[in-house]
């Protein structure tokens, strides 16, 4: 993603993946160094929960919109 659209995401609380199945919060985003700390959260309803996992580190360039299937 690019470093607006990871703003976007950070700010609006929305879900990112990294391209597998999982669904990431970004709770802390690093401009200069274009990386993210990421929290696994699953979807309940309209929001989002912490599975409560470790927190993944991540590159801007890894990240992905996820694809949602209703």
């Amino acid at each position: 993603m690019e470093s607006k659209e990871v703003e976007r995401a950070f700010r609006n609380s929305r879900a990112v993946t990294l391209g597998d199945s999982k669904l990431y919060l970004i709770i802390e985003a690093n401009h200069i160094n274009e990386t993210v700390m990421l929290d696994e959260v699953y979807q309940d309803g309209q929001s989002y929960v912490s599975k409560k996992l470790p927190r993944i580190g991540a590159r801007f360039d890894m990240l992905r919109k996820p694809t949602l299937y209703r």
